[in-house]
């Protein structure tokens, strides 16, 4: 982190020096040394060891991508054993005040209870149990919830139209082993056309819940072939989606969609204090204490409050008072083998342009909450050479606005509008 610091600080400087010798910072007085003023004779000598000095600074944080333990974004994950025990156990955390959040989106989604598509996604930050509280509407036996057949797609953050119409398929057969045999074999001897064909004969006259679980696409033709797709299916199919995209989310619709808010810090701290302290025993009021203000940093999100009532369970007071100060990403680098929090996240950064990967790393220096000049920062990006284009026909503050856009969809900033200059900048 203080390398990434200095880099910062480093091309700060480098930018007020380019500033200085075109003029802008003209109205600033200081001493002039003399090694200054005889580099200042030769502007072309002066611009070209900046230029160098600024490749320098892009080849130290490259470097600095590629070894970087901030927030274990460079670890391997888990065995898929590991995560999915890991997982079971957070999801019976998560549902921990969502009661109200499942009626008002099985409402939501009874709604319309004629024979048209329904898609309701679930949007959130990252963390929040989006995927829990669609399991939660996924079992519920509750009155009017009658259905033939309850679909789970699980994405993994990739969009294949093939394999989501063949994971349809298997399971609309009743078929659970050897499902992925069984798939491969739809998609090799199947074009898309026909598995079309073939997932309306099979759903035609079934009442249908289908989850699609971390949807990330934000190719807007083919989230439209998707609705498409499952429009053409069957007249009374009800679809949730969960995403961290805002775009995917306005995107994948045909409700408004629906927004997970953080948990209260009541239902946080039954969390935390559920895994912190077990289910009896009689707690310390210090202890007591401290695990109040560890849930404050919470922040609402569960499963920040699941991860650190982890570290602290049966542990001394050291690791009690790490658990309240030290940064989070650094608690998960200690303590990995009790809870990967950060493993959605993970998937979000490997998915990321390489470009965005050094934007996103570059901004990982500033602390949360932070206000950002979004032009400044502009600025330092495109003076790092950070800013790639896909096709490289988009001028490089362009392409930093989309960064900063997409970056803004997975809630990683946020907008702080200031009243005096009715003017908007990111908040990390």
């Amino acid at each position: 982190m203080a390398k990434i610091n200095q880099i910062v600080y480093d091309t700060e400087h480098l930018l007020d020096e380019f500033e200085d010798q075109n003029g802008i910072g003209s109205e600033r007085t200081g001493c002039i040394t003399k090694a200054t003023s005889l580099c200042s004779s030769c502007p072309f000598f002066l611009y070209d060891t900046r230029v160098n000095r600024m490749k320098i600074l892009r080849k130290r944080l490259d470097l600095l991508a590629r070894d970087s333990v901030v927030f274990s974004l460079m670890q391997h994950p888990k065995s898929d054993l590991e995560q999915s025990d890991i997982q079971e156990e957070f999801y019976r955390a998560a549902i921990v005040g969502r009661d109200s959040d499942k009626e008002k989106i099985k409402e939501l989604m009874l709604e319309n209870n004629t024979e048209t598509l329904s898609i309701i996604p679930i949007v959130g930050l990252v963390g929040l149990g989006k995927t829990a509280l669609a399991r939660l509407i996924f079992h519920d036996q509750g009155e009017g919830w009658n259905l033939d057949l309850r679909i789970w797609i699980d994405l993994n953050r990739k969009f294949e139209l093939k394999n989501i119409a063949a994971d349809i398929i298997t399971q609309a057969n009743g078929t659970k082993e050897g499902s992925s045999e069984i798939n491969t074999n739809i998609q090799i001897h199947e074009n898309l056309q026909l598995l079309k064909n073939r997932l309306q004969k099979t759903l035609h006259d079934k009442r249908c819940l289908i989850v699609l679980d971390d949807l990330c696409s934000i190719d807007k033709s083919q989230l439209d072939e998707l609705k498409e797709m499952l429009r053409r299916t069957n007249k009374w199919i009800k679809v949730l989606v969960t995403t961290s995209s805002e775009i995917t989310a306005e995107l994948m619709h045909t409700f408004p969609p629906y927004k997970l808010f953080p948990l209260s810090e009541d239902d946080c701290w039954e969390i935390f204090s559920e895994k912190a302290f077990g289910d009896g025993g009689t707690v310390s009021a210090c202890l007591k204490k401290i695990g109040k203000q560890i849930v404050k940093r919470c922040d609402g999100i569960p499963s920040l409050a699941h991860f650190l009532g982890s570290v602290v369970h049966n542990q001394v007071m050291d690791v009690w008072l790490a658990a309240r100060d030290e940064p989070i990403w650094k608690l998960e680098s200690i303590y990995s083998m009790k809870v990967k929090v950060f493993s959605s996240l993970n998937q979000i950064y490997y998915d990321m342009p390489s470009a965005l990967k050094l934007c996103f790393l570059y901004l990982s220096v500033f602390p949360k909450g932070s206000i950002i000049d979004k032009e400044k920062l502009i600025r330092q990006w495109i003076a790092l050479d950070i800013i790639g284009s896909k096709h490289g026909t988009l001028p490089s503050y362009v392409q930093a606005e989309m960064y900063i856009q997409d970056l803004l969809s997975i809630h990683f900033l946020q907008v702080r509008k200031t009243h005096s200059t009715s003017q908007e900048g990111p908040g990390a």
